[in-house]
């Protein structure tokens, strides 16, 4: 009978332990699911400040369907609540956070969604640079490019280049400045490739505003990091020409700014040149002895009024020394 109870006792002792290492088993996974999780979370940089109602909104990709949201500062507590998405002025399904409530809104979860997005308020762009950007080139009208040939004297020749110039054909603004920057190959290409991405985003019919965020951003670094503030006047006549010494595939940057008339505020807009150099001719004695891009420098002319000066001047001595022996 003792013998029994013992190995009844027995299986039940291994029964529990078994239990205890199931439910540790149980909680481990658990803690694992919870840890993996939180490694799949990612920054979301997609975030506009309107700093009238000083309110974050909150892009995400890949819904343009309502969907419920949630905040947690904690990856391994989810939230349990969820709330209805809210609309931008456009109709866009977002997420607004007043910015006095950031610091309790780090983390945003979308339900149904498998990830967990950590919200970089730091990087938001402002609405009225948003609205900038979206204007970018077209707040200060200029002509088309335009050549116009330019004489170059000096003592013994004349050169004429065709160069190229726009014309500041803009009436809504006064006390018009300007500055033209020339860029390096690499950051013509980047500032190129940058202008080329915006455009693709805002182009189509129903942009995805996440991705023109993102586009604007980075376009706004480039535009700051080659922002100058050595404004020149605006000539006159309003002709603003490429530098005589510009090659063809040159990059500029135009940068123009000037007094609103409705507003009165100081406006500034940006253009990008790519130049064509013309052609050069050097002038001599009215004879047009080259005309460039040529190899090589052309020296005929120049050799022969040497040789021609050697000459004269041998004949001359020879005469002489004739007269002295007669």
């Amino acid at each position: 009978m003792n013998i029994i109870n013992l190995g009844k006792t027995r299986r039940v002792s291994i029964a529990k332990t078994l239990f205890v290492v199931l439910l540790f088993a149980m909680f481990f996974v658990l803690l694992n699911n919870n840890k993996s999780f939180a490694a799949t979370s990612v920054t979301l940089e997609s975030v506009l400040f309107d700093g009238t109602n000083s309110n974050y909104i909150i892009y995400t990709n890949g819904y343009s369907s309502a969907f419920e949201y949630a905040f947690g500062n904690d990856l391994n507590n989810p939230p349990t609540v969820y709330y209805q998405c809210d609309k931008d002025k456009d109709g866009n399904n977002v997420v607004i956070v007043p910015k006095a409530n950031t610091e309790t809104a780090k983390y945003l979860y979308i339900k149904g969604d498998s990830n967990v997005y950590e919200v970089d308020y730091s990087t938001a762009l402002d609405m009225t640079t948003a609205d900038y950007l979206n204007n970018l080139t077209k707040i200060i009208t200029i002509s088309a490019p335009q050549d116009k040939s330019v004489e170059i004297k000096e003592t013994n020749k004349t050169t004429t280049q065709t160069i190229q110039y726009v014309e500041v054909t803009d009436t809504n603004h006064t006390d018009m400045q300007y500055i033209l920057t020339k860029l390096d190959a690499n950051t013509a290409k980047a500032l190129l490739n940058c202008l080329a991405d915006l455009n693709d985003k805002i182009t189509p019919a129903n942009p995805n505003p996440a991705d023109v965020i993102l586009s604007m951003k980075q376009f706004w670094a480039m535009y700051q990091s080659l922002s100058s503030t050595n404004w020149v006047a605006v000539p006159s006549d309003k002709i603003i020409e490429e530098p005589l010494d510009t090659q063809t595939g040159d990059v500029y940057v135009l940068w123009l700014q000037g007094k609103s008339v409705s507003t009165g505020n100081v406006e500034k807009d940006m253009k990008i040149l790519t130049c064509i150099r013309g052609e050069t001719s050097v002038v001599t004695n009215t004879q047009i002895v080259q005309k460039l891009p040529k190899t090589g420098a052309d020296f005929t002319l120049e050799g022969l009024l040497v040789i021609n000066i050697i000459l004269i001047g041998v004949v001359y001595l020879r005469i002489r020394n004739l007269k002295k022996k007669v």
